[in-house]
């Protein structure tokens, strides 16, 4: 079958420089989710109704059959080998949106991420919203120290990862 491109992740900075080690595996396991998620939207669509609920009922069966293997295994090695195929097979496992269920953000810092989601800069956020730039980028500044994020895109990832932003 020839391969045709269905997605396009797009990343850029805002100032001249090489992409550093910590946002090149954030894009890197973003680009992996959405081969996932196009992967199984495909099998979906062309199961039926019936098939998408077989699939998915297959995969969580697999995913818990793999952890309770894990659980059981004396060897580590063999233990975090089945883990990690396990959480491919959920890459947005429960333990991601439990690490930051203590996370609060305000309906304004929902607001600010949501247009850093766009890729919007903090002065076209200002002007969209209303605010000063020192107030956004004091909103922006909150909420990835809230999330425990290094960049504005590990705070956009790691805030849809854990339902914080649709």
């Amino acid at each position: 079958m020839a391969r045709r491109p269905v997605a396009v992740l797009y990343g850029a900075l805002h100032s001249p420089g090489d992409l550093g080690g910590r946002t090149l595996d954030v894009l890197t396991a973003e680009a992996r989710a959405l081969e996932q998620e196009l992967a199984v939207a495909r099998a979906l669509d062309t199961g039926g109704d019936d098939g998408a609920a077989a699939l998915r009922e297959r995969v969580r069966a697999t995913y818990a059959d793999l952890r309770r293997l894990a659980a059981d295994l004396d060897d580590p090695l063999l233990r975090d080998a089945l883990v990690r195929a396990a959480d491919n097979l959920a890459p947005e496992a429960p333990a991601a949106a439990e690490a930051l269920a203590h996370v609060h953000l305000t309906e304004r810092e929902r607001d600010v991420l949501a247009l850093v989601a766009l890729g919007s800069s903090n002065a076209r956020i200002a002007e969209e919203l209303g605010l000063t730039l020192h107030t956004v980028k004091g909103y922006v500044k909150n909420v990835m120290a809230k999330l425990g994020a290094g960049t504005r895109l590990e705070a956009v990832v790691l805030a849809r990862r854990a339902g914080l932003l649709a």
